[in-house]
Order: C-alpha cells, then structure tokens, then sequence
C-alpha cells in the first residue's frame, strides 16, 4: 500500500451546491484533492460548479438522510478504494431561527436528519475504507451560534452539539488507526440560506461583520492538511 505521500486525495464534501459548500469545493480542489461534492437539489448550481472546476471535480446528487440508492458514490469508493479520503460534513438543513415554543418536532427532526444521521450515513460508506487505509479525516462543520445557543437556534444548536459528540467519538474510537476527526466554528456567514432571514435577525447574530465563506473554507482545508490537527476530536473557532 502506498504511504500517505503518494495516495490520491480525496475529499467528499457534503452540501456541495451552498454558499459554503462550493468555497469548500473549490479551496479542496486547488489544495490538490479530488472532489467528490454530494448535493440535492441545486442541479444548475451543480453544473456551474462542474464546468468552473472541470476533471478534478465530480458532483453527484445524493440523498444523504436515506438509504436510497448509493450506487454511485460506492462505486467511485471502490474505483478510489486504497486513496487517502477526507469527509467534509458540512451539509446542514434550511432553516429560519425562531422562539423554541414556536418550533415543531419536525423543525429538529429534519436538522438532525441533515447534520447527524447524514454524516453517520456516509460514515458507513467511508469509514470502513479509512480502516482499511489506516487513515482518513473527517471534519465536521459547527457554528458559532451553538455555545451558548443563540435566541432562535435551539433546533439548529442541538443537531449541532449531536454532530460535535459524533466527531469526538470518531477520534476517541479511531485515532489510533491514524484517522483524524475534529470540528469547525465559524461566525456568522452570508450565503445562500442567511440571505432569506430579515435583516432585523441579521443584524442581532453579526456584531463585528459576516465571516467569507471563502475564507471559512481555506481554514478548514488548512486544518485537514494540518497532520497536528484532529488528535484529540478538537473544536477549532474560524
């Protein structure tokens, strides 16, 4: 088997097609990783980012709450089998900050959906390669807003704080077979999603301004080529 210099490097980057998905996308493409962005819904956002980025780059439409059909992507593992893969969970559910006494079951049942039983849905495909590799990196991505939660974000922080459990338990359970495992904080950042709260809420997250998804991701793919970063399942403030 090939050491970890000269395997292939390839990231699987959830919510491919959001604001901070594609920057993740493209920072991990000119890092010199192969991308695999999983999205949805936004096919011509999708097609866009396939043209820019060209070859290095392929998106492919997947459901990560179900079961489904992952044809696809196990496939492109098997075709990848013996590279050096990082997952990046950035995927997270759309949402509008509210009252918790206003918020339905469904509202936490859909985040949880997105941002814990994805990740877990896609740790089942990868983690056993990674194993198998004796190495690997997963990344999960946080929020600022969780600790303390902000007003409005009770849902949003609990699926948040169940993803930062996860990530903590893949390093406890995994960090001696050289799979690294840690998460990502940013601020308040202006995508896709935040465009359509009002700009009363916004104004109440964004005390010293909006963080640039563009530079949230550079961060995040320097901490993955960090090899000191993610020995603990640490949680690191962008």
């Amino acid at each position: 088997m090939p050491d970890e210099a000269q395997k292939r490097k390839v990231a699987v980057i959830t919510g491919a097609t959001g604001g901070l998905g594609v920057e993740l996308c493209r920072e991990f493409s000119k890092g010199g990783f192969e991308v695999v962005g999983l999205y949805l819904r936004n096919d011509a956002a999708a097609e866009e980012l396939q043209n820019e980025l060209g070859a290095g780059v392929l998106l492919l439409k997947q459901d990560i709450t179900a079961d489904g059909d992952w044809k696809g992507l196990e496939e492109l593992l098997e075709e990848r089998s013996g590279s050096d893969f990082t997952i990046v969970a950035n995927a997270s559910a759309q949402f509008t900050p509210k009252p918790l006494h206003l918020l339905k079951p469904a509202e936490y049942e859909q985040l949880y959906s997105v941002n814990v039983i994805g990740a877990v849905r896609l740790l089942g495909k990868l983690l056993p390669v990674m194993i198998r590799n004796k190495g690997g990196r997963f990344v999960s991505v946080l929020s600022s807003a969780m600790e303390p939660p902000a007003k409005g974000f009770a849902a949003y922080a609990a699926a948040k704080s169940a993803l930062r459990s996860l990530t903590r338990s893949i390093s406890l359970e995994y960090g001696d077979r050289r799979i690294r495992s840690f998460s990502v904080s940013p601020g308040f950042m202006k995508t896709p999603l935040t465009d359509r709260w009002s700009d009363h809420l916004t104004a109440s997250l964004v005390s010293d301004g909006a963080q640039e998804p563009s530079y949230v991701a550079r961060r995040i793919r320097e901490l993955a080529d960090d090899p000191d970063t993610g020995l603990k399942g640490e949680d690191y403030p962008v």
